[in-house]
């Protein structure tokens, strides 16, 4: 029987090097396409799905680029852990390795590595040293084979149902954004957001229709509130259905979590580490809540 090969994005704009590092995918296993700028890696992203990718940082922002930015390989890095967050402990399960020229590069590699890259690799290292460090790679993610790939994917196909729909905030880092979870499936949130969902689980525990006015979240009377939206488009990658039906709205500027979501973990110790004061004492303020809620049942 024929093993499947993993299917892997190389990003790298110089393209010697980005065949180079094709034909060390195939002795692991891999199958590979290459993107030369951030324009084509983010259409390889929103088209297909990976097992792996190799990103140079330094590339450029669209095909026919004369100057590479390292703030172009960042966006593509920044956009593939948005689209694939899950994890396996503490092991990203999509795998992206950093290609790194140049040691005059490891501020910026130090930070991909504080974004959410799994490891980071020299162009200047031996093809087998390079081989080595990809296997890892695919192995600490889970994938020991394309077939627990496909395992991976379909275990990872977010929930599209409100009902039965379990939200919880471990207090668990990718990056410099925070997960919080649908039924376990994972979405990355800016600090601004994860406040923002913060009050919206505090509502919905505390005494009261479950309910908060946007100027209570920091909206304003006069204009839409820009904040709930851009929360609602950050929870997608957890929730495969509408999510303006995930969080409600009046026409008073009421907004509420929906009646079927059932609040799971909020860890306030982990949240506490945050170096954030509101994020911190909305923790606690939670997890009193839910205690309450323990001691004296309730629907939450």
């Amino acid at each position: 029987m024929t093993l499947q090969p993993h299917q892997a994005l190389v990003v790298e704009d110089d393209l010697e090097m980005a065949h180079d590092l094709v034909q060390i995918l195939k002795t692991c296993g891999c199958e590979a396409v290459i993107a030369t700028n951030r324009h084509d890696a983010l259409a390889h992203l929103t088209s297909g799905t990976f097992c792996l990718i190799l990103l140079d940082l330094e590339i450029g922002t669209e095909p026919g680029s004369i100057r590479g930015r390292v703030e172009n390989g960042r966006a593509v890095l920044e956009e593939a852990r948005r689209r694939f967050p899950e994890r396996i402990g503490k092991h990203p399960v999509l795998p992206i390795i950093v290609i790194s020229a140049h040691a005059t590069e490891t501020d910026d590699a130090v930070a991909a590595m504080r974004e959410g890259a799994s490891d980071v690799v020299q162009k200047l290292w031996k093809a087998n040293k390079k081989t080595e460090r990809i296997y890892a790679a695919l192995e600490a993610s889970g994938r020991t084979s394309h077939a627990r790939c496909q395992e991976i994917l379909r275990a990872a196909v977010p929930a599209s149902q409100l009902e039965g729909l379990v939200l919880s905030i471990p207090g668990d880092r990718d990056g410099r954004r925070a997960l919080v979870t649908l039924n376990g499936r994972a979405a990355p949130l800016p600090m601004a957001s994860l406040k923002l969902l913060l009050q919206l689980v505090e509502a919905r525990l505390s005494p009261g229709d479950g309910h908060i006015h946007k100027l209570d979240l920091g909206g304003r009377s006069d204009r839409g509130f820009k904040a709930i939206s851009d929360l609602r488009n950050e929870l997608k990658p957890a929730f495969a259905g509408d999510t303006k039906l995930l969080i409600v709205n009046d026409q008073a500027g009421n907004y509420g979590l929906a009646e079927s979501v059932s609040i799971g973990e909020v860890n306030a110790e982990r949240l506490s580490t945050f170096g954030n004061s509101t994020v911190a004492t909305l923790g606690k303020k939670i997890r009193n809540l839910l205690a309450d809620r323990e001691e004296f049942p309730r629907k939450a």
